[in-house]
């Protein structure tokens, strides 16, 4: 693993102007998202809101580096910026929230927020904090077994930590 100092400019990270802006279009898509999902929470059109705001810059610069559809990400509820950044649309992700049969997740059948997609190697979460992580040393396991070169990660927050999940993981 290498480090990279806060002062190397993004190209020296080997970041072009198209790259930056994507990343940032993500996370400002992924904000406007989150800031929707609360309105239609406020406007009693969905029964169910959580805000990933200030952790934008977080999801998408992590999940930038993986490769969508080689790559598995277990994402938790707040990670919006991952789902987009791994080919989700805002579209998807609303029609999962809005828990429309339309969904690509799930039919509208999933908690909201719980992101998935086989094809995009998203793994489903669960509504139980913490048990992704266990789910993403699954995928990792089994990509070592196989011998495959695919990268597992896995997204939470400080609540997972207290889970017993975490340390086995």
């Amino acid at each position: 693993m290498e480090v990279v100092s806060v002062r190397e400019s993004p190209s020296e990270l080997g970041l072009g102007k198209e790259q930056l802006l994507d990343m940032l279009y993500k996370m400002m898509l992924a904000r406007a998202i989150g800031q929707r999902q609360w309105l239609l929470n406020r406007m009693g059109k969905a029964p169910f809101a959580v805000s990933g705001e200030g952790h934008e810059a977080t999801q998408v610069g992590t999940a930038y580096v993986l490769a969508p559809g080689r790559d598995w990400v277990v994402p938790y509820y707040r990670d919006i910026g991952v789902a987009l950044v791994m080919g989700q649309t805002a579209r998807d992700v609303l029609l999962e929230f809005l828990a429309r049969g339309e969904g690509i997740s799930s039919g509208g059948r999933n908690m909201p927020c719980h992101f998935s997609d086989p094809k995009l190697r998203i793994v489903s979460g669960s509504a139980v904090v913490g048990t992704q992580i266990l789910h993403a040393v699954g995928t990792a396991f089994a990509g070592k077994l196989r011998g495959l070169d695919e990268v597992s990660m896995v997204w939470f927050g400080d609540g997972a930590t207290s889970k017993g999940d975490c340390h086995e993981g």
